[in-house]
């Protein structure tokens, strides 16, 4: 196995009778189990990168007398995985395209998935024929590649104003339950309305927690200051990238980072705020990452991953939101929570965006493209239409 392994690159299959097993409970009677030889033959499925491969049918594949083990099984590369899980992608793609009655259309577009390592959404319609079809699709995965689907953890979210009656068909035809929101996906809980406080309960809790298994009698100020650079500041940037805490998040968790530096006692004294200790160390501070400014520069971060229109969540925004006009001219109007967020920072990261011409494709009066401001600043046109340098190209000479 490994030494075929070594001269394998791509996706591959091992399947057949390997005459011994993997685990202690895939044998029932008989002597006790050899146990150097099954350690033997898990470090060779490791060093080959293989993964068992799921099975329906009896937990042995071969008896002798009172002896049940299982001896036959299959196993699987990531490479080989992979390949179902495009199969996944491509027929859940090919499911919504191919009929209209399954799009849940929305004024972004058609996002038929979302998905991420073993974690998908899917976007469908809520009629009995579109479920059963899909279900069906998720059969023929789960035959094809051998994995399953978690029932328990699966579940459906739809409007709230959606009848008794369609949400008994939707729970009987999957057998899912109904998820309210928000729900968490990927860590992050997922609202149609701005997050409240209490959505960030978990966050602080968990930084909350870290401190209290720390002893600050015990710790140096050297040692505090480590770990809340280290530790303690690095908690808080998954969330900070994907969503906008409140101010009252931000200084609640300031709060417990300042306790944490002092000494969480009545008596002790905080000898200067967390503000300030934020500054850099050649400004009087301690260096220490600010949230707000942390949450700030990953909203330019998430404006300039929109502007450059690369992946398909931004290709959706700008569809649903600047359609007709130029992304910085767009009024805000009523809108998500992230659009909001995006034009809340507009003031700060557009101006600093500068566009190279290649072959044109950058908006003529409102990109910056030719001088430190658009053109539009300095000539403003009767028509505001969007036109792209490119357009006024003509044979390689600009008209």
């Amino acid at each position: 196995m490994e030494h075929i392994s070594t001269n394998v690159s791509g996706p591959w299959l091992l399947a057949g009778d390997f005459n011994i097993i993997s685990f202690a409970d895939e044998r029932s009677g008989g002597s006790h189990v050899n146990m150097g030889a099954m350690g033997d033959f898990n470090l060779a499925i490791f060093n080959c990168s293989l993964g068992d491969v799921e099975f329906d049918g009896p937990p042995f594949t071969w008896t002798y007398g009172r002896v049940w083990q299982r001896l036959d099984r299959a196993l699987m590369n990531q490479q080989w995985s992979s390949v179902f899980v495009e199969y996944l992608g491509r027929g859940l793609q090919n499911f919504i395209s191919e009929d209209g009655s399954r799009q849940y259309s929305a004024s972004g577009g058609i996002v038929p998935f979302l998905a991420f390592a073993d974690d998908l959404i899917i976007f469908t319609r809520a009629s009995e024929d579109c479920l059963r079809d899909l279900l069906s699709l998720l059969h023929r995965y789960q035959s094809c590649s051998g994995q399953r689907i978690n029932v328990a953890k699966s579940s459906f979210t739809c409007s709230s104003r959606v009848s008794d009656s369609l949400l008994n068909m939707i729970s009987d035809t999957t057998g899912y339950r109904r998820q309210f929101l928000p729900f968490v996906y990927l860590g992050v809980p997922i609202d149609k309305t701005r997050l409240k406080c209490i959505h960030y309960d978990g966050l602080v809790s968990k930084i909350r927690g870290r401190i209290s298994h720390w002893s600050s009698k015990l710790l140096s100020m050297g040692g505090k200051i480590i770990l809340l650079r280290h530790v303690l500041g690095s908690m808080p940037l998954y969330l900070c990238q994907v969503m906008d805490p409140s101010k009252a998040i931000i200084i609640s968790i300031a709060r417990l980072f300042n306790a944490f530096l002092w000494d969480d006692e009545s008596w002790k004294i905080h000898w200067t705020s967390w503000e300030k200790l934020c500054f850099p160390k050649e400004e009087g501070g301690l260096g220490f990452r600010s949230l707000e400014a942390m949450v700030q520069a990953f909203s330019c971060k998430l404006w300039w991953n929109f502007r450059l229109q690369v992946s398909p969540w931004a290709k959706f925004m700008l569809c649903k939101y600047a359609q007709l006009s130029h992304p910085s001219k767009v009024e805000l109007g009523h809108s998500s929570a992230i659009w909001r967020r995006l034009v809340s920072i507009r003031e700060t990261a557009e101006p600093n965006i500068r566009w190279c011409l290649g072959e044109g494709l950058v908006d003529f009066w409102y990109d910056r493209w030719l001088l430190g401001d658009p053109l539009y600043h300095l000539y403003c046109p009767q028509d505001s239409t969007h036109f792209l340098v490119a357009e006024f190209f003509y044979w390689g000479q600009m008209e």
